[in-house]
C-alpha cells in the first residue's frame, strides 16, 4: 500500500430525486433494500415455452409406449400367475390348475380337491386379447413338485396387433417370448 493511502469504501452518488431512489447502480450503505431484481415478461415467456414443448414431447412419447407397455404389464402378471400356481401346488402338495377362458380373456386359478377352491380371477385389460393357446384344454395343472404335464404357449395381443407369449416348460419353468 501507498505510504498515507487508506481505502474507504465507495459508494454511489445519491439520486437527485429522492422521491424515486430506484435508479439504476444506487445503494444505500450496507443495504441492498433499494435493488430491484426480478424476472421480465420475455424471460417468463420462454420459460414457459420451453416447458410446454418438453410437456409435448414427453408425453407424446407416453402416448406411443402405452400400448406396449400394457402388452408387457399383461404378461408378466399371466407369468407371476403361473409361477404362483407352481409354488402353491409345490408347498401345499395339493394340485392347482390356471384355466384360461380365451373367449373372455380371463384365467382364473384353482386349488384341486373336493370342493375346488378358486384362489384367484384376473381379467385382461381391455384392449388386450389371447390370440392362442397351446395347452391342452386350455388348462395349466401343476403337480405337487411344481411341475406341469401340460405344457404349451398362451399368445396375447394388443389392438394394435403387437403380440407376446408366455411360455410354460414341463418343469414349471415360466418364460416370457
Amino acid at each position: 500500500m501507498r505510504k498515507g493511502f487508506t481505502p474507504t469504501p465507495k459508494l454511489l452518488p445519491k439520486p437527485e430525486n429522492k422521491q424515486n431512489p430506484q435508479q439504476v447502480g444506487y445503494c444505500s450503505q450496507g443495504t441492498n433494500a433499494d435493488l430491484v431484481w426480478g424476472f421480465t415478461l420475455l424471460e417468463l415467456l420462454v420459460s414457459f415455452a420451453i416447458l410446454a414443448l418438453v410437456v409435448g414431447v414427453s408425453a407424446a412419447f407416453l402416448r406411443a409406449s402405452g400400448p406396449s407397455m400394457t402388452l408387457r404389464s399383461a404378461s408378466r402378471d399371466i407369468a407371476s400367475d403361473l409361477r404362483h400356481a407352481s409354488e402353491l401346488a409345490s408347498s401345499t402338495q395339493i394340485t392347482h390348475i390356471v384355466r384360461f377362458n380365451i373367449a373372455a380373456s380371463r384365467y382364473i386359478i384353482v386349488r384341486t380337491g373336493t370342493p375346488e377352491v378358486i384362489v384367484k380371477e384376473s381379467t385382461l385389460p381391455s384392449a388386450l386379447a389371447f390370440s392362442s393357446s397351446t395347452i391342452p384344454n386350455n388348462s395349466a395343472q401343476f403337480n405337487a413338485l411344481g411341475a406341469t404335464p401340460t405344457p404349451g404357449i398362451i399368445t396375447l395381443i394388443h389392438l394394435n396387433s403387437a403380440t407376446t407369449t408366455v411360455d410354460l416348460r414341463p418343469s414349471g419353468y415360466v418364460r416370457i417370448q
